[in-house]
């Protein structure tokens, strides 16, 4: 399963390919070492843990057995399906028939299969949390989803080499991550050339009140083009459509 996963793979750190070295991967280049963690590849270096993250990890840690229940639950109190949201989110991202897609933050792969409808290609799945990433296991075995790979590591420090993803998406975290500034130019490093980048997060009474729903706007990175910017479910979420150039 790795080594399907390794032509991405990138040290977080010096962004150096990696290779599978007995129960571990190494960095070609400075040498770092990260260990795979019940099957996960875990990228999570000290940088990850500043910040809200270390929080942000325990909390989807305790939460991640009754997350799919809960959010499903939550969604439909605010008049909204949990299927029609992703597939507004999803269908933004024009994804293609071979297309390469990057979730951050995949939680336990809800829109995983969303994607797989638009594209044979491989999907990759990151989270801090490895709770959340297990219960992205036994999901993807009971929707019967192939060809994904799942990663620890964070939005901050991505695990991966540069433009290696025709799409990216970073759901529903952005306005938690401990440095979303880094985070958004992580995801357009990753990305080819006439790739996209998807942001979508929820919408609070604070976040329109502080400006925070417009935060992926404000931190943009050169490189990136602002395609579009809209709210879903009378501005109960956001989405935002960025072009890597």
């Amino acid at each position: 399963m790795l080594e399907g996963l390794l032509k991405f793979l990138g040290c977080p750190k010096c962004g150096c390919g990696v290779e599978l070295s007995d129960s571990y991967l190494k960095c070609r280049c400075c040498g770092r070492s990260f260990p795979i963690r019940e099957g996960f590849p875990d990228f999570r270096v000290g940088e990850c843990f500043k910040g809200v993250n270390t929080l942000q990890r325990i909390l989807y840690n305790m939460y991640a057995p009754f997350y799919d229940v809960l959010e499903s639950r939550l969604i439909k109190l605010y008049g909204v399906t949990e299927d029609s949201l992703r597939e507004e989110v999803v269908s933004s991202m024009d994804i293609g028939g071979g297309d390469a897609v990057l979730e951050v933050s995949v939680g336990t792969c809800g829109n995983v299969p969303y994607f797989r409808r638009f594209t044979e290609g491989p999907i990759v799945g990151l989270d801090i949390s490895e709770k959340m990433l297990s219960r992205c296991v036994e999901n993807l075995g009971m929707w019967s989803v192939e060809d994904v790979y799942l990663v620890l590591g964070c939005g901050e420090y991505l695990p991966f080499k540069e433009g290696v993803f025709d799409r990216v998406l970073i759901g529903g975290a952005f306005t938690y991550f401990s440095d979303p500034r880094r985070a958004l130019r992580e995801a357009a490093r990753v990305t080819r050339a006439g790739g996209f980048v998807v942001v979508y997060d929820q919408v609070t009474f604070i976040d329109r009140a502080t400006g925070r729903d417009k935060l992926p706007v404000r931190v943009k990175p050169e490189g990136l083009e602002l395609l579009s910017y809209r709210y879903l479910f009378g501005k109960l979420f956001y989405v935002a459509k960025f072009l890597k150039h």
